[in-house]
Order: C-alpha cells, then sequence, then structure tokens
C-alpha cells in the first residue's frame, strides 16, 4: 500500500508530466474495454438510443459495478481529467480531490466553475472520507492508483476505477468509457467530431508556422524544479496533421526521454534541446513555482536561449489539454494555435 501511494504522491507532484510515467499493470478487461455493451443501451423503432438502467459497468480492476440510474451526484477521487468529462457529459461535479488547492484554478474550465464549484474531499492521496461519506454520492470514479482504497469508497457508493495511462494514451477511449458510465453512447460522435474539428482548424492555422520547421517543447514547473511534459502524452500537439494533430515538432533528443519523472536542469534544456518555442507550465497557486519562474527569467543561461531572446516563451497552467480529456484538449490546441500564430 506505501508503495502505491507513494507513486501517486508523485503523480500528483508533477501533476500531468507524470501521468505516463505513472503506469499501473495492466487492466485485467483490456481485451474488452468497453464491457457490458448489450446492458447498456437499448434500439427504439425510430432508430435512436435510449440508455437502459440499471447497466453493470466492468471497470479497470475487473469490478463489475451496478449503476442503478442515470449519475448525477458524481464524485471524482482524482482531479486529473475525470472532472473534464463530467462536464463534457452535462454532469457537474459534486466535489474533486484537491479542488481548492488544484481544480477550482484551472482556466480551461472557467465557465463551469463560475456557475458551480464543486467540494473539496482532500488530496487523491489522502481522501477525506468523512467529507464523501456526508455528500452521500450517487457514484465515485477513482484512479488505478488509488486501488488500495477501493474497499472503503466502493462502501459509500459504487466506485468505478478508471485506467488513467488507457485514457492519457488515447482520450477517444475516455470519451467511449464515460459515455458508457454516464448513459450518453449516443452524444459520442459528436464529441469526438467536436474535438477533432478544433485540431484540425487549428492545424490549418499553422500551417506556415510549420513551414519554418521550428521546435517546440512544453515544461512543467512543480515547486522549484523543472519536469519534460510527455510528447507521447501530448497527440494533438505532435501527431501529424493526417494523424489527428497539429504536426508539430520536437527536438530529436527530447523525444528520446524516457523518465518524465526526473526532473531537468536549465542547461540540460539550453544545451540539448535548444526550443525555438517554449511552453512553461505551472499551477498558478503555486508559490514556489512562481518564484522558480522569476528566477529563471533573471538567469543567464535563460537569456541566452533563442526562445527567450525571440519572445517565444508561453506561459499556462495545468489546465492546458485536460490530461487528455475534451474541454482541456481544446482549451490546450487553441492555446498554443494563438500563441504561436500571435
Amino acid at each position: 500500500m506505501m508503495k502505491k501511494f507513494m507513486e501517486l504522491s508523485l503523480l500528483l507532484l508533477v501533476s500531468a508530466s507524470l501521468l505516463t510515467g505513472c503506469a499501473g499493470t495492466p487492466a485485467r478487461n483490456n481485451e474488452t474495454p468497453t464491457s457490458a455493451a448489450a446492458e447498456t443501451s437499448a434500439p427504439e423503432p425510430s432508430g435512436e438510443m435510449e440508455a437502459a438502467w440499471p447497466r453493470t459497468y466492468v471497470d479497470a480492476l475487473g469490478n463489475e459495478v451496478v449503476i442503478e440510474s442515470k449519475p448525477e451526484k458524481v464524485v471524482s477521487a482524482f482531479h486529473a481529467m475525470f472532472p473534464d468529462y463530467f462536464y463534457t457529459f452535462g454532469v457537474s461535479p459534486l466535489a474533486v480531490a484537491a479542488a481548492e488547492s488544484r481544480f477550482h484554478h484551472l482556466s480551461a474550465f472557467e465557465e463551469f466553475l463560475a456557475v458551480n464549484k464543486p467540494e473539496d474531499i482532500g488530496p487523491a492521496n489522502s481522501l477525506n472520507f468523512e467529507k464523501i461519506l456526508s455528500l452521500a454520492p450517487d457514484l465515485i470514479i477513482m484512479t488505478k492508483l488509488q486501488e488500495e482504497v477501493y474497499p472503503q469508497l466502493s462502501q459509500i457508493a459504487p466506485a468505478i476505477v478508471m485506467d488513467h495511462t488507457q485514457i492519457n494514451a488515447d482520450w477517444k477511449y475516455g470519451v467511449n468509457e464515460f459515455a458508457k458510465i454516464f448513459g450518453e453512447e449516443d452524444k459520442v460522435d459528436e464529441i469526438i467530431s467536436g474535438v477533432e474539428k478544433t485540431i484540425a482548424e487549428g492545424a490549418e492555422s499553422l500551417s506556415q508556422f510549420r513551414d519554418k520547421n521550428e521546435t517546440v517543447i512544453f515544461l512543467a514547473v512543480t515547486g522549484k524544479q523543472l519536469f519534460p511534459y510527455p510528447v507521447t502524452q501530448l497527440q494533438a500537439v505532435y501527431n501529424g496533421v493526417n494523424e489527428g494533430g497539429l504536426g508539430l515538432t520536437a527536438p530529436k533528443a527530447y523525444t528520446e526521454l524516457t523518465d518524465y519523472s526526473q526532473p531537468l536542469s536549465l542547461e540540460t534544456v539550453a544545451a540539448d534541446y535548444k526550443p525555438d518555442h517554449l511552453f512553461i507550465i505551472a499551477d498558478n497557486v503555486d508559490g514556489d513555482a512562481a518564484e522558480y519562474i522569476t528566477q529563471l527569467e533573471e538567469n543567464g543561461v535563460w537569456k541566452n536561449m533563442d526562445a527567450v531572446k525571440n519572445n517565444h516563451v508561453y506561459k499556462i497552467d495545468r489546465s492546458i489539454f485536460g490530461f487528455n480529456a475534451p474541454i482541456g484538449t481544446k482549451f490546450g490546441v487553441t492555446f498554443v494555435v494563438d500563441s504561436l500564430t500571435r
């Protein structure tokens, strides 16, 4: 248990930078990840699909979770990805882990948070079970790295364990899985098409930028350290235009990184990667990160980087790309395109 909670703490430390690096064991139901299709919907004579309740969802740990009716009071035991999917399907989260310290400050969700802010249930690696119980949720969504607390959470309400690494690798998988949970299978194509349209329009806007063959990297600032942001996690940015991405290019040495849990020195960034454009991602409530960024800007190595000298440094909070979920991805793509074309 201690080992898993150390992994979760590391995941929280660098947030999006480590979601790929902290992968757990493969889901036991990988061969049929969409599970329980026969019980989730039934065709109407008109050809439209009407959600069927109750339904059974087989989660990433192989648990068969019975959902009695369409969930309305949903708790996210992790602040990343999951709330994005809630909003995508018209469900406002009742509570979110680390809501006050993290989620409430993510600019991608400002319009939703202006209407209603979810309750805070403590950090993901130290959930407040009494608070969750008092909220009487219909459903709890959690990550595989929280497997040890599944017994406690499943006693409070039906609890579903999602494979965050698989969602990170394929946001369309996430759309399909959450559609099953909320009984919204008929909205999948529209949601996916909306994200693809945003990316395609952004790629078109960047056609002249791509012709310049300039490199782009993303670095996350946590505390007073720089962490690499996984290239493999940013499909919307680095995939080719014909593969559903913006077609941007990272420095070759940066693409060869395999351990995203290790911080980078400024000297390494300047000497080995030499980015033409640099996106700095940091929690906007992290005082240490803000102080560190100020120190960077006063550093001679920083000042001599081409990206800095050419005013090609762009700062944004961690809601960029939303850890590969629809709302965050559209937000992130729009921010990148606007930054590179202004």
